[in-house]
């Protein structure tokens, strides 16, 4: 069992866990216990685990990805990517969603600041979507935001209290987007 690739086998599969397949994460909590002391059937059941895998990648993932990266003076002090735990309707609502997931970590940024001494009146996100930033802003009916759930509406609120800010910011220039939502191209990354 020595030249079984277990361990590696075992981080590969853990990759792809955290990045677009949560399904897996018992299995996996499961046969990472054994990495020290593996015999056949742990072998056994990681194969299986890679045979079902091989099995299901043209199940396409209908969840979405939700990122958000913060910087403060130009430094990265948080960061997520997810997948969301809804399957949205729309284009809108998924953007929507990372939105409220974005303002949610703003405001405890924010709470984190004022204990630290920083003093920060309010907090400018920036969204590369035009119909989430008009709904976000203007309290109507609107054909895009009908799917979205009443609780999302909160961001309404924090803006209307001037605590977060919503600016447009251009699809290429979204830093959540060039970390973790779009590939990179290689001229882009040349430039990083």
């Amino acid at each position: 069992m020595a030249l079984v690739p277990y361990a590696s086998s075992v981080g590969s599969i853990l990759y792809g866990m955290v990045c677009s397949r949560p399904n897996l994460a018992y299995a996996m909590n499961v046969v990472s216990r054994f990495m020290a002391d593996l015999v056949p059937t742990h072998w056994g059941a990681l194969k299986w685990i890679l045979t079902y895998l091989n099995g299901s990648l043209s199940s396409s993932l209908r969840k979405s990805l939700s990122s958000y990266v913060f910087t403060l003076f130009g430094t990265v002090v948080s960061w997520r990517s997810v997948l969301q735990s809804v399957i949205a309707l729309s284009t809108t609502q998924v953007e929507f969603i990372t939105l409220m997931e974005g303002v949610k970590e703003a405001m405890w940024i924010k709470g984190l600041n004022v204990e630290l001494g920083i003093v920060q009146n309010y907090v400018t996100i920036f969204c590369d979507s035009q119909n989430v930033i008009h709904i976000s802003k203007h309290q109507v009916y609107h054909e895009k935001s009908k799917h979205i759930d009443v609780k999302l509406h909160f961001i309404q609120d924090i803006i209307d209290t001037k605590e977060v800010l919503i600016e447009k910011v251009a699809t290429k220039d979204n830093l959540a987007n060039a970390s973790f939502t779009k590939s990179l191209p290689l001229f882009k990354f040349k430039h990083c």
